[in-house]
């Protein structure tokens, strides 16, 4: 009997071109990317999710903080009186019932002990920082420039630097006295200034010219 498994021809390779010998070409993968008309062998990059956009950066500052309407509301009536408030303490005041109103008759018990010899008129329902005005505007026009410390001694002489004649008690200086003050305390920078140049400098000149008309006699 005749072997029957010679005879029978083996089948062509698909892809091959019919030739038996001829390796298969590898079949297409999904990730090769076509290259004219044929398919690369270089991956194609892995489809990624658009980079979402950066934020704007906010108009704010990340530094700056400010409270809610309220907090803001009592942060002025403490800053009438110039009595120091903490932030704290104001978010507490603003959860109460008729906060202004109980706010501004604290402040103004504690204005009248930061600023003893201001008591009446503050008692009388006008602001400290009102009755200081003078204070400030005089040291302005002293030196320039002024940022009032009220917590330090050579802005609190202002208001205890003066002496009572009759109870011998402190009172506020005078506006004269207070000018006085800023130009001879040296912790107010004074003689820094351009005044005070120009006034030594007027001062020598007037020397200069005593001691030549003398020596023209």
């Amino acid at each position: 009997m005749a072997d029957l498994t010679n005879s029978i021809p083996s089948a062509p390779v698909p892809g091959s071109g019919g030739d038996p010998g001829e390796m298969a070409s590898p079949m297409p993968s999904p990730d090769m990317a076509p290259v004219d008309g044929g398919m690369s062998s270089e991956p194609m990059p892995p489809m990624t999710e658009p980079m979402p956009s950066e934020p704007m950066p906010s108009d704010v500052p990340s530094g700056e903080k400010k409270g809610s309407p309220k907090e803001e509301e009592l942060r002025k009536i403490a800053d009438d009186y110039v009595v120091p408030v903490s932030d704290n303490a104001l978010k507490i005041w603003a959860d109460k019932d008729n906060a202004a109103k109980l706010f501004e008759k604290y402040i103004e018990q504690m204005a009248v002990g930061m600023y003893p010899t201001l008591a009446p008129q503050i008692q009388a329902g006008i602001p400290t920082k009102v009755l200081l005005d003078p204070y400030v505007m005089v040291a302005e026009q002293v030196l320039g420039t002024a940022t009032p410390d009220w917590t330090d001694p050579n802005w609190s002489a202002a208001l205890q630097g003066g002496t009572d004649p009759k109870t011998g008690r402190p009172v506020p200086m005078t506006l004269d006295q207070w000018r006085q003050h800023l130009m001879s305390e040296p912790g107010h920078g004074w003689e820094k200034t351009p005044a005070a140049h120009d006034k030594v400098a007027s001062l020598i000149e007037a020397i200069h010219s005593s001691f030549n008309g003398q020596g023209e006699q």
